[in-house]
């Protein structure tokens, strides 16, 4: 091995290292050198293993026919197909290194090109002085990867510099500890708030540095929110009201948490698990029953249409004047077909002055609403037959509830909490001067 051969290169080298000695030991040129498939050249070349039950994963339940049967098991390529969607494409391995820590590495590699191999080494520990936030006589400097990307950029430079400093026959063991430093202080300020692909993100680059305790930290967290999103997503897995496409999320959300070991995902230890195993079963069978029209024994579907109407044209107020009426209604599916009618009123005389005048805004409508559950993947229609109208009147109101306007309008809701249709009557065709919501009761 060569030994420093300059006083100067060796006198900046020393006060870089005595700089950043609170950070992480720095490579000492003419140290042990790491080189082949080890050492900071293997960390981006080796896919790291997290500890996926695959086992488990491979028995988790499947769509079959666009969700109307339940399918084979997911099966042991199935589980691996998963893990690989759940391993991120973007970890810092596929960063390019900055172009400010790319230039200094260009500057190295010619000078040990030139046989200076300790300057170059040496230039290569001022730049993970810098990127760790010190400058070689301890003062901060700016750090622009650092601040743009975060840990993963400054992880993804050091790396880099410690790849040439093995290649050179140099230690990389410090470049190592420096980028695990960065990327830990990164790790541990992002986590809290990382959802379920960020967090195996952070697990799979902790993993690759060798930060065991951060690795263990993300994949728990991960299991949180796996279990977390999959029990969400089976609470609301009614039979009577389940879509093929709602069906199809709580699958993958069961998958990827059998698939991540989550304790309460395991039919073996969780009786609820096994129950909630045969309510997919079930769920699969009544949508493919509802697909081909059929009717679910026992079902019922309960909520409320919530009928507003907003009139625009109105004197005395900048608002315009909104009359909202609810309808309760419950279909008994074991009907033929289920439906549920009733006659609503939507009615209001707001009293303003203008001009110091008395203004009448009066909405006065009859509204005839016949609900019927048909099927498919819009299968709640409502049909409103609507009489009478809104108008303004000076002084006293005139107005007697004769109607001006007798239309019908038939709205067709998927079965989904807050589903809306928004339409018009008379010339308005661009105000939308009505709207009904559905609001579905939870559980029925």
């Amino acid at each position: 091995m060569k030994q420093l051969g300059a006083l100067p290169a060796a006198l900046v080298l020393a006060l870089a290292m005595l700089a950043c000695q609170s950070v992480a030991e720095l490579p000492i040129p003419g140290g042990s050198s790491s080189s082949g498939d080890t050492g900071a050249a293997s960390i981006c070349s080796k896919q790291p293993e997290l500890g996926f039950d695959f086992e488990l994963a491979s028995q988790a339940p499947t769509c079959a026919a666009d969700c109307t049967e339940i399918g084979p098991e997911l099966g042991r390529e199935g589980a691996e197909a998963l893990a690989a969607e759940l391993m991120p494409a973007d970890d810092f391995c596929s960063y390019d290194v900055s172009p400010e820590t790319q230039a200094v590495i260009d500057q190295a590699t010619q000078l040990q090109s030139q046989g200076q191999t300790d300057e170059a080494l040496a230039l290569l520990a001022n730049r993970v002085q810098e990127l760790s936030g010190q400058s070689a006589i301890g003062k901060a400097v700016s750090a622009p990867s650092r601040q743009n990307s975060g840990g993963r950029q400054t992880a993804r430079d050091i790396l880099a510099m410690g790849e040439r400093t093995g290649m050179w026959g140099g230690n990389d063991e410090p470049f190592i500890n420096a980028a695990q430093s960065a990327f830990r202080d990164f790790a541990l300020q992002e986590l809290p708030g990382a959802d379920l692909t960020e967090t195996m993100r952070i697990a799979e680059e902790a993993a690759r540095l060798g930060l065991d305790d951060i690795e263990q930290q993300a994949l728990d967290q991960a299991r949180d929110i796996a279990e977390r999103e999959y029990k969400d997503a089976s609470a609301s897995l009614d039979p009577c009201t389940v879509t093929k496409d709602a069906l199809k999320v709580v699958m993958k959300k069961v998958q990827i948490a059998m698939l991540l070991g989550v304790p309460s995902a395991n039919e073996n230890d969780n009786p609820a698990f096994a129950d909630l195993l045969q309510s997919i079963m079930r769920a699969a069978a009544a949508v493919k029953n509802k697909e081909s029209g059929g009717i679910i024994e026992g079902c019922k579907i309960t909520g409320e249409l919530e009928i507003s109407y907003d009139m625009f044209f109105s004197v005395g107020t900048n608002e315009p004047i909104v009359v909202t009426t609810s309808v309760p209604f419950s279909l008994d599916l074991t009907e033929e077909p289920p439906g549920y009618q009733t006659d609503v009123k939507l009615y209001t005389d707001q009293v303003f002055t203008f001009q110091d005048e008395t203004v009448h805004d009066i909405v006065d409508f009859d509204v005839n609403v016949n609900i019927w559950y048909m099927g498919g993947s819009t299968p709640l229609e409502a049909d409103l037959d609507i009489k009478g109208g809104s108008e303004f009147f000076f002084g006293v109101p005139i107005r007697s509830g004769t109607p001006d306007i007798d239309e019908s309008v038939q709205l067709f809701f998927p079965l989904s909490e807050g589903a809306t249709q928004e339409f018009d009557l008379e010339d308005l065709k661009d105000m939308k001067e009505w709207k009904v919501t559905l609001h579905l009761t939870p559980g029925t």
